[in-house]
């Protein structure tokens, strides 16, 4: 599930991407294995599947309301392909060096990069969707900063997704880059 984080209810609901029509999964779902064949050979799969890069990627990025009516998505800045890796072979670091209360973000994604510990927005789909499997001890404890993927949103700002524990469950949001990340923050990466 995605957790709104405003009144505009700007952030699309993880069910209805589920539900949109597509080629590739037999059931009709979007499905990171098909995703990731559209990144190894985006030309091909769109020849075969046209409608593929459309839904796998921008069902993702939330939407709003400009000043005059128009229906529109925020941008995507960067991303990283999606990574293969099941959620148990996951392991949960964090980013901070010894003496360090806090960083900028643009400095948590450098370090991310480093670690090998770059996840983004595709991802963020894959754990929502294993979501029982993300380990019980970070629940309301971490959050899950997923730095491979920067979106610009309807006022400018650059944001990264993440995931938190709210509600009785993992739900999706946004963070500005420029916020402090602490120790509540912590990067996922395959053992």
């Amino acid at each position: 599930q995605w957790m709104p984080r405003s009144k505009d209810n700007d952030y699309p609901d993880v069910q209805a991407v589920d539900r949109v029509p597509q080629a590739g999964g037999e059931d009709g779902r979007i499905t990171l294995e098909n995703f990731q064949a559209f990144l190894r050979n985006p030309n091909k799969c769109l020849e075969d599947q046209p409608s593929l890069l459309t839904l796998a990627v921008a069902e993702l990025i939330p939407k709003y309301t400009d000043k005059n009516g128009n229906k529109k998505k925020w941008g995507v800045v960067e991303d990283v392909s999606p990574f293969e890796f099941k959620v148990k072979d996951l392991e949960f670091i964090s980013f901070l060096e010894k003496g360090e209360d806090y960083i900028g973000g643009e400095e948590m994604r450098k370090r991310a990069v480093g670690l090998k510990a770059n996840l983004g927005l595709a991802d963020a789909k894959y754990l929502l969707d294993h979501k029982a499997e993300i380990p019980a001890k970070l629940r309301g404890k971490k959050y899950i900063v997923l730095p491979g993927t920067v979106l610009r949103d309807s006022v400018g700002d650059l944001l990264v997704p993440y995931l938190g524990w709210r509600g009785g469950r993992w739900v999706l949001d946004f963070n500005w880059v420029d916020n402090a990340f602490n120790g509540f923050d912590v990067l996922a990466r395959s053992k």
